[in-house]
């Protein structure tokens, strides 16, 4: 891989990293809001209580692409939807 691919990959994967985090902020997936929660009295926000899950996503760059990735458990169901036993 040459190094201006590298770079762009790196700023890239700083950038978006970035905005994965403003997220959390703004409690919205870009412009699409998250649901609201639908047990009432939980504690935070539906995807923010402890904090867990924003610290723990990571990129990587692998070839000529970007890997996003998280060691939270519970991060696929929120991501992609399921049942909770």
């Amino acid at each position: 891989m040459n190094d201006l691919l590298k770079n762009i990959l790196a700023d890239l994967r700083v950038e978006t990293l970035d905005e994965f985090d403003r997220n959390f902020t703004r409690k919205a997936f870009f412009n699409r809001p998250w649901p609201e929660r639908r047990a009432p009295g939980g504690r935070g926000s539906l995807l923010v209580v402890t904090g867990r899950m924003r610290r723990s996503l990571r990129c990587r760059v692998s070839g000529g692409s970007l890997s996003f990735y998280s060691d939270a458990a519970y991060f696929s169901l929120h991501n992609r939807g399921g049942t909770v036993p």
